[in-house]
């Protein structure tokens, strides 16, 4: 059973929805955990039995008219497998798939089609992430300085102590500034996306508050004055705003009857305001279809009701929190969704049991009459492969769910998934099943640091700005380090290099000593007491590593010659040369084909053009403000096992399905 938190109680719907009249029927489903959803929904499609008349005499090859919407890209693309294979090799052409969980301006086209759509094809487009990031980093960092030595102390009567000389207590270096910009971006969309007015700040607190939070409040409102006036000058709208309108326009298309084809919403329960307006519009619409996941119809309606009570906190992480507030927008009752796919008894009666075990605590007392519909056999029944490990630390935990994992593929077509909230955990079990050549699909993605081309960029800036020869050796040690030779050469010379000049060199040798460090140790390399793998090495091999150690050290001077203090653009062109000269070698582009190589190249190219005039950074700076915006950027999944798949879940503790 999938259950979701939210943090909100309320059931009554929006007054926007409650002025509506009820013009049409509504048109809801509900498909139970214990079914496949994406295979329910698909066979239900094309049986007809979400929309009226819909396929119609074309049968399968008339689903490109139909549009679905669905929460994620992820699910997009296992839906359009799904109809493969409920069309049982049969010809069709697969409809519309939108995912809706960002309303990403790039999805315009499927949000919105046609003529009937202005709005598409006339609103300002909206910013990007990384620049917006950029820009709010910049206006922190600005009131940052400003706000120097301003709560350095505070007076009991809560009055300033202004010192000067002070340090800035918040957003002291551009990395904490880019981190706190994503705060602040994720403030303004939240309140976009839930239409709260920046005016209702005002009043948030009493005059008399604590000087901290009014230094807050102060800076809540100076970005949010600056970030629209640089927005207007610029032509561009947030995303979540351009998402949020595109939404609006097509419940008006919708509610105006413009509707092109069947649309359909399936697996989201609405947790912010424009979807659930979304869905409640098509559910009303006349070629309209809403399928629920898991509304929980077993559960008795005294305390069905308690779930949306008013003020109270604790039911607001019930698991059918967010489909009871999403009915009440809708204006519909359970008994007006219908059941789709079908449960064997022994997943309904667990089903049963975990709705039971989570009712809300004022109903408890249900539980002594519980056995007319539960009894102790159904529920014995229901957990009998229901395994619970108890592991004495994290080490174990993961082995444990890797074992259980790698077995379900001694099962020919057996599939087994993990859902943890832990990343940690899951890292962990990705990297056990790697030690048995298992590759691992994670839904939460990889960070670009952690990628192969990622850790490459990171080693390029250690060796340039540490200036240690180890952090050379490990930048040489990398795949991706070619400078324009074969892998297998660079090998042979790193190691001819270590060898010959580097290898047990205390303290570790700056880049400025190692030529003259290597020249000696040419030199010295034939003496009596000279070490046996020093003298083994050939004249073609002291050539081969003073030939790579030149090259290297000349492929670094872009970022080894920049200024202590220099602006963020020149930091991030300088990195992208180093890269370049790098990896550059005789079998193709080795940066793009390497795992995240295709995304850490667009993102230097994004980052180079969002860099703001003025934004100037320290060598160290640069270290962590990389680091920071290698954290925000997901690189693509690699090849992984078709039957094993991580899966992001919010509650704590693992579960593994089988």
């Amino acid at each position: 059973m999938s259950f979701e938190h939210h943090g909100s109680t309320k059931s009554a719907p929006p007054s926007c929805l409650r002025s509506e009249p009820l013009l049409r029927t509504l048109n809801l489903f509900s498909i139970p955990a214990g079914a496949p959803f994406l295979a329910t929904l698909s066979r239900a499609l094309l049986d007809g039995a979400l929309v009226e008349g819909f396929p119609g005499k074309a049968g399968p090859l008339d689903l490109a008219r139909a549009t679905i919407y669905v929460p994620t890209r992820r699910a997009a693309r296992e839906l359009s497998l799904a109809l493969v294979q409920a069309g049982g090799g049969s010809s069709l052409i697969l409809p519309r798939i939108a995912p809706l969980g960002a309303f990403e301006a790039t999805q315009d086209s499927l949000l919105l089609e046609g003529p009937s759509s202005p709005f598409a094809a006339g609103a300002p487009p909206a910013v990007s992430e990384l620049p917006r990031r950029m820009i709010l980093a910049h206006l922190i960092q600005a009131w940052s300085q400003a706000l120097r030595g301003a709560i350095a102390r505070i007076e009991s009567d809560g009055e300033f102590l202004f010192h000067a000389s002070e340090a800035p207590l918040v957003a002291a270096s551009p990395a904490q500034a880019f981190a706190l910009a994503g705060d602040l971006a994720a403030l303004i969309d939240d309140m976009i996306i839930e239409g709260v007015a920046w005016g209702r700040l005002d009043g948030l607190a009493p005059g008399d508050f604590d000087a901290y939070w009014r230094i807050t409040l102060d800076f809540l409102k100076i970005a949010i004055r600056q970030w629209p006036a640089w927005l207007a000058e610029h032509g561009l709208i947030d995303q979540a705003e351009r998402g949020a309108r595109l939404v609006e326009e097509e419940v008006a298309r919708l509610a105006a009857g413009a509707s092109h084809g069947p649309i359909i919403i399936a697996g989201s329960t609405g947790t912010n305001r424009a979807t659930a307006r979304l869905i409640a519009a098509i559910a009303r619409a006349p070629q309209g279809a809403v399928v629920l996941p898991d509304l929980d119809s077993a559960l008795d309606e005294p305390s069905w009701r308690m779930i949306g009570a008013e003020g109270s906190e604790l039911i607001a992480g019930h698991p059918q929190a967010a489909l009871f507030r999403l009915l009440a927008t809708i204006q519909a009752e359970r008994d007006d969704v219908s059941p789709l796919g079908l449960v064997t008894p022994v997943l309904q009666a667990r089903a049963r049991f975990l709705s039971e075990a989570l009712r809300p605590a004022d109903s408890t007392d249900f539980w002594q009459s519980r056995r007319d519909a539960l009894s102790d056999e159904s529920v014995e029944a229901a957990l009998a492969d229901v395994v619970i490990v108890e592991a004495a630390d994290e080490i174990e935990e993961a082995l444990a769910l890797a074992i259980v994992m790698r077995k379900a593929l001694e099962t020919p077509g057996k599939t087994a998934a993990l859902i943890s909230p832990d990343l940690q955990i899951a890292r962990r079990v990705k990297a056990e099943l790697a030690r048995w050549g298992v590759a691992v699909e994670d839904s939460a993605g990889e960070k670009l640091g952690q990628t192969s081309a990622g850790a490459f960029a990171r080693l390029v800036l250690n060796a340039a700005f540490e200036t240690r020869s180890l952090e050379l050796l490990a930048l040489l040690a990398h795949p991706l380090a070619r400078l324009s030779r074969p892998r297998a050469e660079v090998e042979a010379a790193t190691r001819g290099l270590e060898l010959g000049a580097l290898r047990g060199v205390l303290p570790p040798t700056s880049l400025e000593a190692i030529e003259p460090l290597f020249e000696a140790a040419k030199k010295s390399a034939g003496a009596i007491h000279a070490h046996e793998a020093r003298k083994r090495l050939t004249d073609e091999d002291w050539l081969a590593a003073e030939s790579l150690l030149r090259d290297a050290l000349a492929a670094l001077a872009p970022l080894r010659d920049l200024p202590g203090h220099a602006p963020l653009a020149d930091f991030v062109a300088a990195h992208e040369t180093v890269l370049a000269a790098l990896a550059v070698g005789g079998e193709g582009d080795a940066l793009a084909e390497a795992p995240g190589g295709e995304t850490l190249i667009a993102l230097m190219d994004e980052w180079r053009e969002a860099a703001r005039e003025g934004f100037v950074v320290e060598r160290l700076d640069y270290l962590s403000l990389f680091d920071a915006v290698a954290a925000q950027q997901r690189a693509p999944a690699a090849a992984a096992h078709p039957r094993l798949h991580i899966l992001a879940f919010w509650r704590r503790g693992c579960c593994l399905s089988i």
